[in-house]
C-alpha cells in the first residue's frame, strides 16, 4: 500500500547488481507513459524510444514486458513495487515466469499518520509546516478523526484482498515483511529478501544514494537522498520534506507521528476499535514504540 516503505525497499533492492527496481512500474504502460522519477527527461535508460519498444511488448503480453525491462536495464531481476493487489490479480499471477510477491506493511499509527498527511493534509487542505498541522489538528480534529476512521478502513481493506492475492500465488512465493524490521535490522533483512530471490546480500545496497537508480514514478520523499544540492527544508515550512533531509540516509524509522500527534490524539487514535483490530491483524502492538 502506499507510504508503507515500498519505495524504499524498491531503491535497496534495485541497488543489486542484478536487480531493476521499477518502483511503480504499473506506470510505465501507454496508459500513464510515465517515466524516471529521478532523472526526466534525462534519464538514458528511460528514453522515449525505449519507453516504446516496452510498450509494444506489452502488447504481446506481461512476459514480453518483462523480459524487455530485463533486456533494457541489462539486469536479470525485476522489482516491481505498484501497490494494487488487483494489478498483480490481472498482470502477474499465472505467467509463466517466475513471480515472488514481498507483501511490506507498516504500523497503523505510523502509516495512517503518512497517508493523513499525503492526502488530508497536503492534497486536500494545501498545508505542510508543522505549526500549520498542529493548529488545523487541534482545531478540526473531528475532520481529522473522520479522515483517520476511513484510512484505517482503507487499510483493512487493501490487506484483505492481498491475502486474495496471497491465497492464488501460494505460500512458496511469499514473503511477509515489516517496514520496522527492514529499518532497525537492515543488512538481515535485505539478506532474508535476496535469498528469496535467489541473491546474495551486497554491500552496496544499503547506499542506494549512491547508485544510478531509474525508479518509475514512486514516492518523491526518497529522492531528496538522491538528488544533489537541496537545502534542507525546515519543519515550518514542509515536515514531511524535513523528515526526509534528517540523518544521512533515508533508511530510518518513521516517527512523523510524534510530530503531528499530541498523546491526547494519540489516545483517542488507540481507542477506535477497528484501529486496535488492525493492529493485532497485522502483527503489531498497539504503540510503535
Amino acid at each position: 500500500m502506499p507510504y508503507c516503505g515500498s519505495t524504499i525497499l524498491s531503491y535497496i533492492l534495485g541497488s543489486h547488481t542484478e536487480i531493476y527496481g521499477g518502483a511503480d512500474l504499473y506506470k510505465l504502460s501507454p496508459a500513464y507513459d510515465a517515466g524516471c522519477s529521478l532523472h526526466g527527461d534525462k534519464c538514458t535508460l528511460w528514453t522515449r524510444e525505449n519507453r516504446d519498444s516496452v510498450y509494444r511488448a506489452l502488447e504481446k503480453g506481461q512476459v514480453s514486458y518483462y523480459n524487455r525491462i530485463c533486456e533494457l536495464s541489462s539486469k536479470s531481476y525485476i522489482c516491481d513495487a505498484s501497490k494494487n493487489p488487483s494489478y498483480f490479480n490481472n498482470r502477474v499471477l499465472g505467467i509463466d515466469c517466475p513471480t515472488l510477491l514481498v507483501n511490506l506493511c507498516k504500523h497503523p499509527l505510523r502509516h495512517v499518520c503518512s497517508l493523513l498527511f499525503n492526502h488530508h493534509f497536503v492534497k486536500e487542505k494545501n498545508i505542510r509546516g508543522e505549526s500549520e498541522i498542529k493548529s488545523y489538528l487541534s482545531e478540526d480534529w473531528g475532520s481529522a478523526i473522520s479522515f483517520i476512521e476511513s484510512s484505517i478502513s482503507r487499510i483493512y481493506r487493501h490487506n484483505e484482498e492481498v491475502e486474495e492475492v496471497k491465497f492464488s500465488l501460494g505460500n512458496e512465493s511469499w514473503l511477509d515483511i515489516k517496514y520496522e524490521d527492514i529499518v532497525s535490522n537492515s543488512k538481515q533483512m535485505i539478506s532474508t529478501i535476496n535469498q528469496f530471490f535467489g541473491l546474495s546480500f551486497q554491500d552496496g545496497q544499503l547506499q542506494f544514494q549512491n547508485h544510478d537508480l531509474h525508479p518509475i514514478v514512486g514516492n518523491t520523499g526518497p529522492r531528496r537522498k538522491i538528488n544533489i544540492g537541496k537545502s534542507p527544508v525546515p519543519l515550518n515550512s514542509d515536515l514531511r520534506a524535513s523528515f526526509y533531509d534528517s540523518g544521512n540516509s533515508s533508511i530510518q524509522m518513521d516517527q512523523k507521528y510524534r510530530l503531528i500527534f499530541n498523546s491526547e490524539q494519540i489516545d483517542a487514535i488507540n481507542r477506535i476499535n477497528e484501529f486496535e483490530g488492525l493492529c493485532n491483524y497485522l502483527g503489531y502492538p498497539l504503540s510503535p514504540d
